[in-house]
């Protein structure tokens, strides 16, 4: 989606602290995109990363989400509809494909058995 715009245009801050349960990561990340709402390049945000302790896991908070334009979003959100769409219709071409060339198959496997039969029967004559 439109969140895919998004760089890293810098990072104006950042410290770590250990918690009880993550090693914490705390961030002030300014972000670029071509398509922030009110046409501005950049946002800034907070974040944390936060690595569990015992297992690793990553996970994030961020303060807010960038608001995004309106029209960008729904120009994502159609063209994300459409490659469905192309797929679909892809998965769905390729199943045709394969049940053709499966009857294919068979009727070439039919044709072969009665071939035989007949040869069978005319040698028996």
């Amino acid at each position: 989606g439109v969140y895919r715009s998004l760089e890293l245009s810098r990072i104006e801050e950042a410290s770590t602290q250990d918690g009880i349960f993550h090693h914490n990561t705390f961030l002030t990340l300014v972000l670029a995109s071509p398509h922030f709402a009110g046409g501005v390049p950049e946002s800034r945000h907070q974040v944390m990363v936060m690595k569990a302790l015992e297992d690793g896991v990553l996970s994030f908070a961020i303060d807010e989400f960038p608001e995004m334009d309106e029209d960008a979003i729904e120009a994502f959100w159609i063209e994300k509809v459409e490659a469905h769409r192309r797929f679909r219709e892809a998965s769905f071409a390729a199943i045709e494909a394969d049940h053709a060339e499966e009857v294919a198959k068979q009727q070439a496997e039919e044709a072969r058995r009665a071939a035989v039969a007949r040869e069978r029967r005319r040698r028996r004559r």
